[in-house]
């Protein structure tokens, strides 16, 4: 009797720990995902406005998040700059992007070649918009554009 009351016992006391496993959520695996960015470097290409920007993946979307170097003179003309990086659940395969601004300062039209997204220090895509699309020409409106990866 007392062997299959410790058998009964051992069972109902492991059926919670059991059950708490298998109903525990699964953590989503971080990442750092790291936006290097060239603007074009043709006349006027810069821009005064504040830029955020939205990474679209096949497991979600980060942002939009902004794009900014404390203390320097961010999207000058010609200008490759790397970005603080940003941490996020793994967005998956990386499908496009979307580039923001809200029309403010004094140059607010916008042209950028391409950008670049690292993931944890892993090149995850390259991104360039149409041909010639500028971002946020109209002084003082937002706008945003769409990259694609090549």
């Amino acid at each position: 009797m007392k062997k299959r009351l410790l058998r009964v016992l051992s069972t109902v006391l492991a059926v919670p720990m059991i059950v708490g496993a298998l109903a525990a959520p699964a953590s989503a695996a971080t990442k750092g995902y790291t936006v290097y960015v060239q603007t074009a470097n043709v006349d006027n290409a810069g821009t005064d406005s504040n830029i955020k920007i939205k990474i679209l993946g096949a497991n979600g979307s980060l942002g939009p998040t902004p794009l900014d170097n404390p203390g320097v003179n961010d999207f000058e003309q010609g200008a490759y700059e790397k970005f603080p990086t940003i941490s996020s659940p793994d967005l998956g395969n990386l499908s496009s992007l979307i580039l923001y601004s809200d029309g403010s300062g004094s140059k607010s039209g916008y042209l950028v070649d391409y950008v670049k997204v690292y993931a944890d220090g892993v090149h995850v895509g390259t991104f360039r918009p149409k041909a010639n699309e500028w971002l946020g020409e109209v002084a003082l409106t937002s706008d945003s554009i769409t990259l694609v990866k090549l």
